[in-house]
């Protein structure tokens, strides 16, 4: 494989690269730290038992650094129509035209609105000037839906998206092995058409922690293919995405009409540690 054209697959992807940060990581900085490149983009949960203002504050500070901010919307925590519109507009309000849908990791909706879909259905989002809208990809599944449930949703997201107009991206859920996605890329192709796909990796963090979130997340399987021959001392040493990335540029450089499109990191280990991996790596590409 020629070995220019892979470096220049992972600069693409480093480039393009996005970031996950909570809005408590967000709001303890007056100012972006230097640490952060400004080119980022970065997606903003709005977790459990919090509210949707802390998100759409965060989302105003990072758009006041200069930064591209990316809302979580999770359908399952949405109390009714009228609050999606409250959140809707709260988000374009503050020069946002994108968010993630996603269903959320909430037991029990918080009103009638029991996913995706159903945000979708509801015909709310196409009132808004919200020009795209990412949604999930599960590369190692889903602990609840089975893969044609999951496949029969995204072909419906996809259709919805051609017919309202509004661009649709996929980021998925981090996995350990790029063979995992690389996999689950060529299996969804027909279904994903021209739809770009986000690949989610884990940011640096100390393996035996990632192993926490691996199960937590459900994406037990590639983690325990990961550390089936690793001994007790290693599983006390970071975890680095580097092969992860290589692997993953060395597929782009062999299948160029792939949907693989870029990377997100979740950064379990801090925002800081996988905001410098992402700099150090960007500064590779550039030497």
């Amino acid at each position: 494989m020629n070995e220019s054209a892979t470096d220049f697959k992972i600069s693409g992807l480093i480039e393009t690269a996005s970031i996950e940060a909570t809005p408590t990581q967000i709001a303890k900085f007056t100012t972006r730290p230097q640490w952060l490149n400004p080119a980022t983009k970065v997606y903003v949960p709005f977790l459990p038992n919090s509210n949707f203002e802390h998100t759409i504050q965060a989302c105003k500070t990072l758009s006041s650094w200069g930064m591209e901010a990316v809302p979580h919307l999770p359908a399952r925590a949405i109390p009714s129509i009228t609050v999606l519109h409250q959140w809707c507009e709260a988000i374009v309000t503050n020069n946002i035209n994108q968010l993630l849908l996603i269903a959320g990791d909430i037991k029990s909706p918080a009103g009638s609105i029991t996913d995706t879909l159903a945000v979708l259905d509801s015909g709310v989002l196409e009132q808004y000037p919200i020009t795209s809208i990412g949604v999930a990809g599960h590369p190692e599944g889903h602990p609840i839906a089975n893969q044609q449930t999951l496949q029969r949703a995204l072909a419906k997201k996809i259709d919805y998206t051609q017919k309202s107009g509004i661009k649709l991206w996929v980021v998925t859920q981090f996995s350990f092995e790029a063979q995992t996605v690389i996999n689950w890329l060529n299996e969804y192709r027909p279904i994903l058409a021209n739809t770009p796909v986000i690949a989610g990796i884990a940011g640096p963090t100390k393996l035996k922690n990632l192993l926490v979130y691996a199960n937590q997340c459900g994406v037990m399987a590639s983690a325990q293919m990961l550390t089936k021959h690793m001994s007790a001392m290693r599983l006390l040493r970071p975890w680095l995405p580097d092969t992860l990335l290589t692997e993953l540029g060395q597929f782009k450089a062999s299948q160029p009409h792939t949907n693989l499109a870029g990377i997100h990191l979740f950064p379990f280990g801090g925002l800081q540690q996988s905001a410098n991996w992402l700099t150090d790596h960007t500064n590779q590409s550039n030497g």
